[in-house]
């Protein structure tokens, strides 16, 4: 199984490194995003990242807006 062994070794490493189909690929995958995207990113919607508060202050929102609605729940009680 020498020479058959050695054979199928080196068609394996061959076939698995294949750094130009990867490199194909790449470029392949730019191009499509190019004309997807060509003319458009003026035109794609911003996203406003949120403010993040600290963990008390958050506990401080979340006390208010319970008593807020406590209050609202007596309003329509009376």
């Amino acid at each position: 199984m020498g020479i058959m062994g050695e054979m199928m070794n080196e068609a394996v490493d061959a076939a698995m490194d294949n750094n130009d189909l990867e490199e194909e690929t790449d470029e392949e995958i730019a191009k499509v995003l190019d004309e997807v995207l060509a003319g458009k990113v003026g035109q794609l919607p911003s996203v406003a990242v949120p403010h993040r508060e600290p963990a008390g202050a958050a506990v401080a929102d979340a006390d208010s807006d319970e008593d807020d609605m406590e209050r609202r729940l007596q309003a329509l009680r009376s």
